[in-house]
């Protein structure tokens, strides 16, 4: 065979995978020039109903720029509809919704990281339902995580609106959400959410502001302060996400004030005892599911107060631990805690609810409040608490101080121990309130030891008419969803000692 017959054979395969390789690239090419990126909206939007357990539409432009290191996507008319439960219409519009990834951190880090997102007049309506539903999150049973947002290095929001509706809390709010890049003086753009609603029909007002939204560095932590105003309640929370955006990561400092604490219950979920107007400031940490008040001080009624509260609600049902103590407490603000509150409420710090209920204990001649057990927030929230006041304020009873020992587990309430410091003598025992059944049943178990009856009957006189040591117990269960009908309905054993008495 001739040797330049043999060479062109070499040489040919050669030709043959170029012009393969050619048309390959001439094919790409061809293809991207051509390419629509709105054939993938079908798609994109059935994988986004699926992922999100809702339905998802995208009627407009579907944009993506995946040339760079930071590739970035922009989608027009979206609208994320609601579960079935929630009833018709959307749960969110997004008229325009961009965004941008960082490729670096996500292909040699495996971290995802996004220097871009900006949405333009999202229109958001958030719904929990009166069985706890919330049409944000997927019903998958289990108690759901806080939200994670990945790191977020420019946030812009023109024109948000957002509207949620709690009726299990009765809670009803209509804000406006954005944030700038503007340059506002020696600052950056900021975080907005302004807004009113109301809570069991009283209106509140809203405001939320974050640090600038340029450059945010996730490895440092993000400013932000609340400010809820209502009729009489305020909420003042200066904080930071230690991770932007994680609200698993929070700590700062908390102040709040109102006309009691049970008003309390929308904010926390947390079931709080009534009481007299509070004034209280704490220092505050979240850690997923963990929440903590520590350096707790300030005044509920006319009595200081100190701790630390820790809640848990890992699984979904709160647990409360607190370790309090009142260097004064003024006797009459306890009364609020059983429902009732000072006969005589002059010279007391007292909250409209208890000013109804000392006039009505006045016009009816009654000694005890008639204040309904609440059950099933009885039942919401289990707690351990820790309680000691140094010194009671009231002249007319001879308490000097007490501490107490609580624990609520499901509805039963029990105070073990109960200890009360006499001017002379201590009154110690236990007290259980089965709120698990219905009525309620209760059983007290008191204990009087070392009191002298001189200082129980005309205290103070040169000469009292009896006098002498005093032991006595009490020993009384029975149903009643208030006190005044636990202690009508009582039956037990009272015993009563004086020995050598005059």
């Amino acid at each position: 065979m001739p040797a330049h017959a043999a060479k062109g054979q070499m040489i040919t395969p050669l030709r043959v995978w170029s012009g393969l390789f050619g048309l390959l690239v001439l094919t790409i090419i061809v293809f991207v020039l051509l390419f629509q990126w709105n054939w993938l909206r079908g798609p994109l939007a059935r994988y986004l109903s699926a992922e999100l357990g809702r339905p998802v539409t995208i009627t407009g432009d579907l944009k993506v720029h995946p040339w760079s290191w930071q590739p970035w996507a922009s989608v027009s008319g979206v609208t994320i509809g609601n579960p079935p439960w929630a009833g018709r219409g959307p749960m969110a519009n997004l008229p325009r919704f961009t965004a941008q990834i960082e490729l670096k951190p996500l292909f040699f880090q495996n971290k995802l990281v996004l220097p871009l997102v900006e949405a333009d007049h999202p229109d958001v309506k958030l719904l929990r339902d009166a069985l706890g539903r919330e049409n944000w999150r997927q019903n998958t049973g289990g108690k759901p995580a806080p939200l994670r947002l990945p790191p977020i290095r420019h946030l812009i929001v023109t024109g948000g609106a957002l509207r949620y509706d709690d009726v299990k809390r009765r809670i009803h709010f209509t804000g406006t959400l954005s944030s700038s890049e503007q340059v506002m003086g020696a600052g950056g753009g900021v975080f907005r959410l302004d807004g009113r609603g109301t809570y069991r029909a009283d209106p509140f007002t809203l405001t939320i502001r974050g640090g600038p939204l340029v450059n945010i560095d996730p490895n440092r932590p993000y400013d932000f302060n609340l400010r809820l105003t209502s009729q009489a309640t305020r909420v003042a929370a200066d904080g930071q996400f230690v991770h932007p955006f994680d609200f698993g990561r929070l700590r700062g400092r908390l102040h709040v004030s109102g006309p009691d604490l049970d008003e309390l219950y929308a904010l926390t979920g947390v079931s709080l005892p009534d009481t007299p107007p509070y004034n209280l400031a704490a220092g505050f940490g979240r850690d997923d599911e963990r929440f903590a008040f520590r350096g707790l001080h300030g005044r509920v009624g006319d009595s200081d107060l100190a701790g630390a509260i820790s809640v848990n609600d890992e699984t979904g049902r709160p647990f409360v631990d607190a370790n309090l103590v009142s260097q004064r407490l003024k006797l009459a603000d306890l009364e609020a805690v059983i429902g009732g509150g000072p006969r005589h409420t002059a010279g007391h710090t007292v909250s409209p609810k208890e000013k109804i209920e000392a006039a009505r204990l006045v016009a009816e001649h009654r000694l005890l409040p008639d204040a309904r057990l609440d059950y099933p927030r009885l039942r919401a929230t289990d707690a351990r608490l820790t309680y000691r006041a140094v010194n009671v304020i009231e002249p007319k009873v001879p308490i000097r101080g007490l501490s107490l020992k609580l624990a609520l587990d499901h509805g039963l309430l029990t105070i073990d121990p109960l200890a009360v410091r006499l001017s002379q003598g201590d009154l110690s025992g236990k007290v259980r309130l089965d709120g698990r059944r219905v009525p309620a049943r209760s059983a007290i178990d008191l204990r009087l030891a070392n009191a002298r009856l001189e200082n129980l009957v005309q205290r103070g006189s040169p000469s009292p008419p009896i006098s002498g040591g005093l032991y006595a117990r009490a020993a009384l269960a029975g149903p009643g969803d208030s006190v005044r009908a636990a202690a009508g309905n009582s039956n037990g054993q009272l015993t009563v000692v004086i020995p050598s008495g005059q």
